[in-house]
């Protein structure tokens, strides 16, 4: 064997042995912070585990600064449950409560909470799992941006594609 040969196959186990101790380290420090949630969340987190969902994160924490003329303020969202799925990360939010939480404002703050999530964490999905009522729902939102008045048409993609048409019409003429 070659020198170069005995250096690619450091690097092929190098990163091997990297791969598996950060793997299971990040496992530690996960079941070292499942004694943080509570109980209802390990009520969730249970089922989402019997379904498939491998969990990624507890109570990730994002945080969000508004401006408002000038002056910043900042904040922080803070999701229950970071959970991943066949390639599919999910951000989980827990409702507690029974009768609570099913009146329309409640369900219009557990909305925008959603949404608020979705734009920060930037998930795959999101999950709004209701204890009370033993239902997960899966939650996904379309966000296309209206355009700005007089943005409809780009010019400049026009311009190109006909001076593209020129510009072969006339290495094809010369040929």
């Amino acid at each position: 064997m070659w020198p170069v040969d005995y250096a690619v196959l450091g690097v092929i186990i190098s990163t091997f042995l990297f791969y598996n101790t950060t793997k299971s380290w990040r496992q530690r420090r996960l079941l070292t912070k499942i004694d943080l949630l509570t109980k209802t969340e390990k009520q969730v987190w249970e089922r989402l585990h019997d379904e498939g969902y491998h969990l990624m994160d507890i109570h990730r924490r994002v945080p969000v600064t508004t401006i408002l003329d000038g002056r910043w303020y900042t904040h922080t969202l803070q999701a229950d449950l970071v959970v991943r799925r066949e390639r599919r990360t999910m951000v989980v939010k827990v409702r507690r409560g029974g009768k609570q939480a099913q009146g329309k404002r409640r369900d219009g703050e557990s909305r925008r909470q959603l949404l608020e999530y979705y734009l920060a964490y930037r998930p795959d999905g999101l999950m709004l799992v209701d204890i009370s009522g033993d239902r997960i729902r899966q939650v996904s939102f379309e966000v296309r941006p209206k355009p700005v008045k007089g943005s409809g048409v780009y010019w400049w993609v026009i311009l190109s594609a006909m001076g593209g048409i020129l510009v072969s019409w006339l290495l094809l003429r010369a040929f």
